[in-house]
């Protein structure tokens, strides 16, 4: 590779950290080490560059992102509150229950989806209200 000569002066205290941090890695002579920090401070001063662009590029792609997901997720929480409506429906035409009843049992409900985080289990359920029938 050709090389250009260049004449420069650098202050003395930056000189001795030059000369310090050659004998760290083994640089043999000033060209050699001047050469990589240049490299690695235009490399530096380039990945700035790139992440003053890229950053607003990935912030674009992830709010769209968030938006497509948004989207289904309340798709799919609509179907899912249709089907809750209509097994409601159903149970309300099929089931014998007073008010005191189904307060109870929305009670026990919440406190039930609330401790386990919103899991809930159908077996627990169906034994639950197996014991309730036998007790």
């Amino acid at each position: 590779m050709e090389k250009e000569k260049l004449e420069f002066n650098i202050y003395k205290d930056t000189y001795e950290k030059l000369k310090a941090s050659m004998n760290e890695e083994k640089i043999e002579n000033n060209d050699e080490y001047i050469n990589k920090a240049i490299e690695f401070y235009a490399g530096y001063l380039s990945q700035n560059k790139n992440a003053d662009y890229l950053i607003p590029v990935i912030i674009r792609a992830v709010r769209g992102e968030l938006i497509s997901i948004e989207k289904h997720i309340s798709e799919m929480l609509f179907k899912l509150s249709v089907e809750e409506a209509v097994l409601s429906n159903i149970l309300a035409a099929a089931v014998e229950a007073d008010k005191s009843q189904i307060e109870a049992i929305r009670d026990k409900c919440a406190r039930d989806v609330s401790f386990t985080n919103g899991i809930i289990n159908f077996e627990r359920a169906y034994f639950y209200q197996r014991e309730q029938d036998i007790g």
